[in-house]
């Protein structure tokens, strides 16, 4: 089952005799190989990396008005599967990288952070890694509420940077500690004085994935 897409039910379903057995597991923070201690079923949890948020737009030099702040990165996929593995038999497990935040300049719109990466199992089951945030354009209005990021999408996305509220270059957002998968925030835009050109927030990191074996 995939969530964050449609539904995917996968063909073969846990028994009560499995969940009953389930107790052991096996966690996954890097890439490395599983290797099944027994030949059967397993319960699998993928969830891939977060994107990374966009940067805040950076204020022109001749601007006293806000930039945009950039989005939030979109969270990592969730997905869960029942597994046949064969006790012995090398499996990879490939843990998807967080997506790097957008980089802020000054007196120019926000770059877009990258996509984090797929969680997958073998080659052919996986979790899709999160959408980088957009980036944040310049906009020509003194309005407070176009100088903060977003958050990522989905649980545990990142916090946007801090409203600005002097003139000056834009705050970057954070991602959450401990909750894999989650997007990074939105760096917020820079609040222009009309002589100095500003660079926009940087955008957070999305967190790393993670995968959990059980059987």
């Amino acid at each position: 089952m995939r969530i964050s897409c449609p539904l995917w039910i996968p063909d073969n379903f846990i028994d009560d005799s499995m969940v009953q057995g389930l107790g052991r597991f096996k966690v996954f923070q890097i890439t490395s190989t599983f290797t099944p201690p027994k030949t059967g079923k397993y319960l699998c949890l993928c969830i891939g990396a977060g994107g990374g948020g966009g940067a805040g737009a950076g204020a022109p030099a001749t601007s006293t008005y806000y930039g945009q702040g950039g989005g939030g990165g979109q969270a990592g996929e969730i997905a869960f599967w029942v597994l046949d593995f064969t006790a012995g038999v090398d499996v990879t497990v490939t843990v998807g990288a967080g997506g790097a935040g957008g980089l802020g300049v000054a007196g120019a719109a926000g770059a877009a952070g990258t996509a984090g990466g797929a969680t997958y199992i073998g080659t052919s089951i996986y979790a899709e890694g999160g959408a980088g945030g957009y980036g944040g354009s310049f906009t020509a209005i003194a309005h407070a509420e176009f100088s903060r990021g977003n958050c990522g999408f989905g649980y545990g996305g990142g916090t946007g940077g801090a409203p600005v509220t002097a003139a000056g270059a834009g705050a970057a957002g954070i991602s959450v500690a401990g909750y894999m998968g989650s997007g990074g925030g939105g760096g917020s835009g820079a609040l222009g004085d009309g002589v100095t050109a500003y660079a926009g927030g940087l955008g957070g990191a999305g967190a790393n994935g993670i995968c959990i074996i059980w059987w």
